[in-house]
């Protein structure tokens, strides 16, 4: 069972209506619309850069520039009401387990472990949770997402400022889950997030995020920089591959240590999204490094084939829009 994360703003039956994906990072906000023909189509997408800093790793720094770039995007674009990605950074996920019998009651018994894994009293987040695996002796295991709430009342005090209604809140690795992960899927995977300045790893199982971590990396044509200091040279081939691939054991490695190394527990799949650049080269790279199954995503698949429509967007820049279509495919079901 997966719920939608951090719903807590119900809408009046009146206002029940079509509602647009939005994906906030430093850099840009990005939005996606679906319509509902014959069968599903991009109806829409489109970009506001973020150039004058109103954000820094998630956290709103001016938030009158940033109501600004909202108000922006809300007017070029005709937005109303929006699902809504906050960068990972300001999110917390762990895994627990607890007893319940229905919602109610896990959600209840997930309070008594809030402060065991995050730095804040329960007044002082807003959570979400997805149930996995079968219940045991009355106990569940539940992935729990956490925001703190002055994060989430920031956002939708800027979104109210520029004239947005905001239905619901996802963290940013679920929202691109939704996109990249095949809805079939059943096993464990790793999707790769590369941005310009950060890469997100995500583990999936299902389309549940179990685990994620974000590692900043300052890319130049003449070094790679990666934020514990360790530099490559641009003696180095393929210095920005070589640390993608060592973040990328560094993560099977904790997975298989921390969550078991039975092979049931195995990553069977890479899916690749963000800033893409010679895919082919990334792929085999990746691949013939990590003898993991690589692919670049498909960030269409869960909302139409390619039999039905052709989006008019540019491949390359439909992985950037990962997050904000696994948003708008809420708006979907």
């Amino acid at each position: 069972m997966k719920s939608r994360l951090f719903d807590f703003f119900p809408i009046p039956k009146r206002l029940s209506m079509h509602t647009s994906g939005v994906a906030i990072s430093d850099r840009a906000i990005q939005f996606v619309d679906f319509s509902h023909k014959k069968h599903t189509e991009l109806e829409s997408f489109g970009e506001i850069m973020l150039t004058d800093k109103s954000l820094d790793e998630g956290s709103i720094i001016n938030a009158d520039l940033f109501a600004k770039s909202l108000k922006e995007l809300r007017d070029k674009h005709k937005l109303e009401l929006v699902e809504v990605s906050i960068p990972e950074e300001k999110s917390y996920l762990f895994k627990t387990t607890v007893l319940g019998e229905n919602i109610r009651e896990i959600q209840n018994n997930i309070e008594l472990h809030i402060q065991e894994n995050v730095p804040f009293k329960t007044s002082e987040i807003v959570f979400d949770f997805s149930i996995i695996g079968e219940e045991e002796n009355g106990k569940r295991d539940v992935i729990v997402s956490v925001l703190p709430k002055v994060v989430v009342e920031q956002y939708l005090n800027a979104f109210h400022s520029a004239g947005l209604t905001p239905t619901s809140f996802q963290v940013e690795s679920q929202a691109v889950t939704q996109a990249v992960v095949p809805k079939e899927n059943k096993d464990h995977v790793l999707v790769v997030n590369i941005q310009d300045d950060k890469v997100g790893f995500y583990i999936v199982t299902g389309q549940t995020v179990r685990f994620s971590s974000t590692v900043q990396i300052d890319t130049t044509p003449s070094e790679v920089i990666i934020l514990d200091g360790t530099q490559r040279s641009k003696k180095d081939d393929n210095p920005y591959l070589s640390i993608l691939v060592r973040e990328i054991r560094k993560i099977l490695t904790y997975w298989r240590t921390h969550d078991g190394s039975k092979d049931s527990y195995s990553i069977r799949h890479i899916y690749l999204t963000g800033t893409i650049k010679e895919e082919l080269k990334m792929t085999d790279y990746i691949g013939n490094n990590i003898s993991i199954p690589v692919e670049v995503s498909n960030v269409w698949q869960n909302s139409f084939s390619f039999d039905e429509m052709i989006p008019k967007m540019k491949r390359k820049d439909s992985l950037r829009y990962s997050a904000a279509i696994g948003l708008a495919l809420d708006d979907l079901e």
